[in-house]
């Protein structure tokens, strides 16, 4: 597929199984409930959900128009951000999980950008 069909239909596929499992998973509570499918969201939720679709079209612009090292760096500061996020409004402290997770995603860019170095020719 060329690449927006391509797109297209990953984004078809992921509606589909997000509706089957919805169903699956609170389908009666959805279908026979006179309360809307967004019941219950409040501010942060809506913020969360907000930022996560904006995310996933600024990933798309990314790898429209740049390469994919650049995501991988975007994915970086992503997870540095939530971290620093995460201390300041609600005081966590960085756990070696969220550390290990920095560490995971920092060797992924050095491993990704190790795989395009040019052996020097003699």
């Amino acid at each position: 597929f060329p690449y927006p069909q391509q797109q297209v239909v990953f984004a078809i596929y992921s509606v589909l199984v997000g509706v089957v499992m919805t169903l699956y998973k609170d389908g009666q509570a959805i279908l026979f409930s006179r309360q809307s499918l967004f019941h219950g969201w409040n501010a942060g939720a809506w913020t969360s959900a907000f930022l996560a679709a904006f995310y996933g079209l600024l990933i798309s612009i990314v790898l429209r128009y740049l390469n994919s090292m650049v995501k991988m760096f975007q994915s970086l500061g992503a997870v540095i951000i939530t971290i620093a996020f995460d201390k300041i409004i609600f005081g966590e402290d960085i756990s070696p999980v969220k550390s290990i997770a920095v560490v995971l995603v920092l060797l992924s860019v050095f491993l990704y950008k190790l795989g395009t170095v040019k052996a020097v020719e003699k």
